[in-house]
């Protein structure tokens, strides 16, 4: 079962993350913007391996429509997040796999 979760930082904006056969995967595009990449779909490419990428079905609320979203497994945001040359890929990483995977935790356990 697929099932999806937002997450929202004021420095990063949203995130919408999917979590498929109990994996969390990252939007891939939303993701390599935040990290700095000046072309997230080539750093993608470039950086992640394909068994770590799949595609799900979003609704795109402002529009109305459905389209095919791309996202990343966690290895693949680690890869993404090692190869970014910004100070920010840091702090994105503690807020995304530190302090979300602690309010997943918490959520849960609630």
């Amino acid at each position: 079962m697929n099932q999806t979760q937002m997450f929202s930082h004021n420095m990063f904006g949203n995130l919408e993350i999917l979590i498929q056969n109990g994996k969390e995967y990252f939007p891939a595009t939303d993701v390599a913007k935040v990290l700095g990449y000046t072309n997230p779909t080539k750093a993608v490419r470039d950086h992640c391996k394909k068994d770590g990428v799949t595609f799900y079905s979003v609704v795109i609320s402002e529009k109305n429509q459905t389209v095919e979203k791309k996202f990343i497994s966690e290895p693949n945001l680690y890869r993404l997040i090692v190869k970014s040359k910004l100070p920010q890929a840091e702090q994105f990483e503690t807020w995304g796999l530190h302090d979300t995977a602690y309010d997943k935790c918490f959520t849960a356990r609630s």
